[in-house]
């Protein structure tokens, strides 16, 4: 049964597929994320993947992809929403994939399954032939000159045993024609003798074969058939009659019966037949078998020691070559080097992987030289940057100091002296951040309304703060902080004026990652008509009159139970 994976954050979606898969006979496994897709494709090993594109949380589904591909070629089916052509330009460079786009039609999946799993078999068929081949690749240099040297062996078995034949059928050939020679001498040295009948000059005829030791038994017969006269070397020799009927010869294992026929002027005057042992010519077929053997020890030594040569000085450089590229690979180290002093195309190989890595490694040492003295060059700039830093806060608390006491001795509106008193805070504030360019709303609108509650004490006014957690730089920030200080602040000053138990509520949303918006409403008496058109304070002169801070419209002012701003920011 075929195993499918379900990577898809919505659990709605997940369900739906997992539950076509199961009904089509299909075993199923969901991940939400990429964490999870990875461990169980690890632990599964799934036929097939669904793939959503878009996955809550760090990494996406083209993430997902790429350790897949890492782990083989499982087909992949990406799931999404979007049909940008970037979208689908992506998914296209992966191999044996597909894609479809949200909401999935029934014969869509199931006809992107069937290819798939189509795919999947082809795989598996091509991955044997792969291992076959692999396997056969496998095989080290030493290996394949090892076969080389045992086909080379079996050539020259094969040639021995093909000399050896030689040399016995070249052997067995001139000794029957030496016999053959032997019978005829003998025959035409009786044809007198047979013509007349005298059996004793064609006894002397056949005492000629005592010059031939091999011949063991030689008879002379009659046209009739009967033997005239007969030679025995040994009394004790083999005196049957011949197995051969017809003139020729016959060659068993321990002799050789030669019949030769003995004509007088075309008439068949009598045969002879010998009957010949082959003591003789297995004696002279050994030395020529000897001769031959030691012909193939002399070429099998000699291929030997062409081996060994080429071992020594091709194959063993080679491994030493393949053996110091791995010690590289695991260790990193490029400073050692191979010896090998031959002037050869060995000895240039390795003189040139030496080359190769020398600068490797000099190129490593520069490197980290660079990085090492790049980063001196910016510790010492970031050491630099945090000094201006400090001195920069150190003077803008001193200008805010010297602001205010100028501000004093002259008598200013309080109103004034607040307000820079929450710029300072404020200054001080981002200035604690770690970082400028990513500043925390949810941690840091809490704080500067910590602060206005300190300054101002209310005990009978309740604050409740609703902030999403989004992020934004410092100007953005300074600008949502000071609105956040000065709509607070009119709040706590003009809408309980004399006195009472109420309530503050400040919000801040996000909208998606474009747009933030800012809303600070009371429950008190309300802000008097005509505030926003003819405003007194200085307060409210920089809340109505604030279109230069990134502002995606103006400030709103309602009175509807109570005072409520309203207002949009750009979240750069």
């Amino acid at each position: 049964m075929s195993k499918i994976l379900i990577v898809e954050d919505e659990a709605s979606i997940a369900s739906l597929l997992e539950s076509q898969c199961r009904e089509s006979g299909f075993e199923t496994a969901k991940a939400p994320d990429l964490k999870t897709a990875r461990e169980l494709f690890e632990e599964q090993k799934p036929d097939v993947v669904f793939l959503d594109i878009t996955l809550r949380g760090s990494g996406d589904g083209f993430e997902v992809a790429d350790f897949i591909r890492l782990g083989g070629d499982t087909p992949i089916i990406f799931i999404t929403g979007h049909s940008d052509y970037k979208t689908l330009e992506r998914a296209q460079k992966f191999k044996n994939s597909q894609f479809l786009i949200k909401p999935i039609k029934d014969a869509e999946m199931d006809r992107a399954l069937k290819h798939a799993l189509g795919k999947v078999k082809k795989t598996e068929v091509k991955t044997k032939h792969n291992f076959i081949y692999a396997t056969f690749r496998k095989l080290t240099v030493s290996g394949k000159l090892a076969a080389c040297l045992g086909s080379v062996l079996i050539l020259t078995a094969g040639l021995y045993v093909a000399l050896v034949s030689f040399l016995y059928e070249s052997h067995k050939k001139a000794f029957i024609e030496q016999m053959t020679v032997a019978a005829d001498s003998v025959g035409f040295s009786a044809r007198a003798a047979l013509e007349f009948e005298d059996s004793r000059t064609a006894g002397k005829s056949l005492q000629f074969l005592r010059q031939i030791k091999a011949v063991e038994h030689g008879v002379l017969f009659a046209p009739d058939g009967s033997a005239f006269t007969r030679y025995l070397e040994n009394p004790k020799a083999d005196s049957t009659e011949p197995r051969i009927l017809k003139p020729g010869y016959e060659f068993a294992d321990d002799r050789l019966e030669i019949l030769r026929e003995i004509k007088i002027e075309g008439e068949l005057a009598g045969t002879v037949f010998l009957r010949i042992k082959l003591d003789k010519f297995n004696s002279e077929l050994g030395k020529y078998v000897w001769i031959a053997t030691g012909l193939a020890a002399f070429l099998f030594c000699f291929i030997i020691f062409i081996f060994r040569n080429i071992l020594q000085d091709i194959v063993q450089p080679i491994l030493n070559l393949a053996e110091h590229s791995l010690k590289i690979k695991k260790t990193g180290d490029y400073s050692s080097q191979l010896d090998h002093d031959a002037e050869d195309e060995i000895g240039t190989l390795v003189s040139n992987y030496n080359e190769m890595i020398r600068s490797i490694s000099d190129y490593q040492k520069n490197l980290e030289l660079m990085v090492e003295e790049r980063t001196s060059q910016l510790q010492q700039a970031l050491n630099r940057n945090e000094k201006y830093l400090r001195e920069i806060h150190h003077r803008v608390r001193n200008h805010f100091s010297s602001m205010m006491a100028r501000l004093k001795s002259r008598g200013a509106d309080r109103e004034i002296i607040e307000t820079i008193y929450r710029m300072a805070d404020l200054h001080e504030t981002v200035y604690d951040c770690p970082d400028v360019c990513s500043i925390d709303m949810e941690k840091y609108l809490p704080k500067i309304l910590n602060g206005l509650w300190k300054v101002y004490e209310p005990k009978t006014i309740n604050l409740r703060v609703d902030c999403d957690p989004v992020s934004t730089n410092a100007q953005t920030a300074i600008t949502v902080g000071t609105l956040v200080q000065e709509m607070v602040s009119n709040s706590l000053k003009h809408a309980w004026p004399n006195g009472g138990v109420g309530e503050i509520f400040v919000q801040l949303k996000c909208n998606g990652n474009e747009s933030l918006d800012l809303m600070v409403r009371d429950n008190g008496v309300g802000v008097p008509l005509g505030a926003e058109a003819n405003p007194s304070s200085f307060g409210m002169k920089y809340i109505m009159e604030c279109y230069e801070l990134n502002l995606l419209r103006p400030v709103e002012l309602s009175r509807d139970g109570g005072t409520i701003y309203h207002v949009a920011f750009e979240n750069e």
